[in-house]
């Protein structure tokens, strides 16, 4: 099946995960299988954050925990509020259309 003008409504929010995959010409099994990817991705890095927290804890036992996770928590928001600074050049850089 592919991505025509008839079914455009239902799979462009919901099964396009990557923009450089808006196009009519892209069969919808290929946004699946990108979504797949996408999901297992995310899955690694919640288990490497859950992992982190708790050595973490063990690390400072139950006196430093509290404190050690207000650590961990104030980089990891740092770090994922300067990732969109990024994002711009690396569109331009790598040529995406950006789903026009």
């Amino acid at each position: 099946m592919q991505i025509g003008s008839s079914s455009r409504a239902f799979s462009n929010h919901l099964l396009q995960p990557l923009p450089y995959l808006l196009s009519a010409s892209i069969y919808l099994i290929v946004n699946i299988q990108a979504g797949v990817f996408i999901g297992m991705g995310a899955m690694v890095a919640m288990v490497v954050s859950c992992s982190a927290q708790l050595y973490t804890m063990d690390m400072f036992g139950p006196q430093g925990a509290a404190s050690a996770l207000a650590g961990l928590t104030l980089v990891r928001n740092a770090s994922r509020a300067s990732l969109p600074l990024a994002a711009e050049p690396l569109y331009k850089r790598l040529g995406f259309r950006l789903g026009k």
